[in-house]
């Protein structure tokens, strides 16, 4: 079994931004790593990335909401799962360790806790359990 990490962004160059370490600790783990950005990103958004050995996937997108973009980048990903993680969110080891190992192809919800005081409010009790690990129909 084969996983793949996704993430969707824009203007990943900002210095609160995790992509840059989403994409290293994936590509150091063997996983296929595919970012979709945001076609409104500042113009070094692209170089960011390829400094980084990730080749961005442009999309455009529909007003303020971009997680059409997932179902683009799915499509892009070559893994039998996929981790999504947010542009603005950092894995634990064990999570890392997890998606990385052989289990079975079944959607799994995962606790997010906020380190950030900015991102408290935004995950209130109640709403922290996400589906970001799951199987990718090929």
């Amino acid at each position: 079994m084969t996983t793949s990490v996704l993430t969707i962004t824009r203007d990943p160059h900002k210095h609160w931004k995790s992509t840059s370490k989403i994409a290293i600790e994936a590509l150091l783990r063997g996983l296929d790593y595919v970012v979709m950005l945001d076609s409104r990103s500042e113009p070094e958004a692209i170089p960011y990335l390829e400094r980084i050995g990730v080749v961005p996937h442009l999309f455009t997108p529909d007003g303020d909401y971009c997680e059409f973009a997932l179902n683009e980048g799915l499509g892009i990903c070559t893994g039998d799962m996929v981790l999504w993680v947010s542009d603005d969110e950092e894995p634990g080891t064990a999570l890392w360790r997890f998606a990385s190992m052989d289990i079975p192809k079944m959607a799994y919800r995962l606790a997010l806790i906020p380190i950030d005081e900015r991102r408290t409010k935004a995950y209130q009790p109640g709403i922290e359990l996400l589906v970001r690990l799951f199987p990718r129909d090929k």
